[in-house]
């Protein structure tokens, strides 16, 4: 019905952050050794690195995260979008001298489109 529409910046939008762990990742596991080995040399062996499993505990549970944070927004975008645009008429009629037959009108037209969207 309608024509597929591919956005880079979407793509782009959700996979920076997953490359920027990537990137964090590498690099704590190339540099965060050295610092943690340089600077706590007076602890414990296994109190020194810690920190170093704490980080690969967190950067899987922050990809997790932001995926699925991601997908849900790209799918309940639209839906976002028309309850915002209501909301947002609805304060601005209140806020000036239009009819209330008009409020009700633009609120029923508003929730016929999120009807046929959400059939299609």
């Amino acid at each position: 019905m309608y024509p597929v529409v591919y956005c880079v910046f979407l793509v782009l939008s959700y996979t920076i952050v997953l490359i920027y762990y990537a990137f964090c990742l590498v690099l704590m596991m190339l540099l965060r050794p050295l610092l943690v080995k340089k600077i706590a040399c007076g602890l414990g062996k296994s109190d020194r690195f810690k920190s170093i499993y704490a980080a690969l505990y967190f950067f899987p549970i922050l990809t997790v995260l932001q995926a699925v944070g991601g997908g849900l927004l790209y799918y309940a975008f639209p839906y976002i979008i028309l309850v915002l645009s209501l909301v947002t008429l609805a304060v601005y009629m209140s806020a000036s001298e239009i009819q209330v037959t008009t409020l009700t009108a633009l609120c029923g037209f508003l929730i016929c489109i999120l009807l046929l969207y959400t059939e299609t």
